[in-house]
C-alpha cells in the first residue's frame, strides 16, 4: 500500500516540474526581451540626445487583458526620420484622440543610433532615465498609460 502512495507522489511531482519546465520555457522570450530593452535603455543612458516628435497616428490595439491606443510618433535627427511609440489610454474620446494627434512630446535617443529612442510622456517614462518630469507635460496623465 505504501508503494502505491510513492507512485503517485512521484507522478505528481513529475507533473509539477513538467508545468514549471513548460512555465520557464514559455517566459523565456519575455525575458529576453526584458534584457534586450534594458540593454538598449542603457545605451541611451551612456550618450543621450534630445529631439522633439510629432504624434503621427494612432491606432487601436487589444490582447486579452487589455486595451489601448498605440501612438506612433515621428523625429528628425539631422536629415533621417525616426519613429518611435507610446501607449495612450484606450478610454479616450474621438475629440480628445484628434487633439492628441500633431502633439509634440520629447524623445530621447542614442546619439550614435537616433533609430534606439524612447518616446517620453509619463513620470514612469522620465524616471526611466533619471529624468524629472516637466510640468509642461502634465497633460499626458489624462492621455498616456504609465
Amino acid at each position: 500500500m505504501s508503494e502505491g502512495k510513492e507512485i503517485r507522489n512521484v507522478k505528481f511531482t513529475w507533473k509539477m516540474f513538467l508545468i514549471s519546465f513548460s512555465f520557464l520555457i514559455a517566459m523565456t522570450p519575455f525575458f529576453l526581451y526584458q534584457l534586450y530593452r534594458n540593454k538598449e535603455r542603457r545605451a541611451i543612458r551612456k550618450n543621450q540626445a534630445f529631439a522633439t516628435a510629432r504624434i503621427t497616428a494612432l491606432t487601436y490595439q487589444r490582447n486579452k487583458a487589455k486595451s489601448w491606443y498605440r501612438t506612433l510618433a515621428t523625429y528628425q535627427v539631422g536629415k533621417a526620420t525616426f519613429t518611435c511609440t507610446g501607449r495612450a489610454s484606450y478610454t479616450l474620446s474621438h475629440p480628445q484622440r484628434s487633439t492628441l494627434l500633431g502633439a509634440q512630446l520629447p524623445v530621447i535617443y542614442e546619439k550614435e543610433n537616433p533609430a534606439n529612442g524612447e518616446l517620453l510622456f509619463s513620470e514612469r517614462q522620465f524616471d526611466r532615465f533619471n529624468l524629472s518630469f516637466p510640468d509642461s507635460l502634465a497633460w499626458t496623465k489624462a492621455y498616456f498609460l504609465e
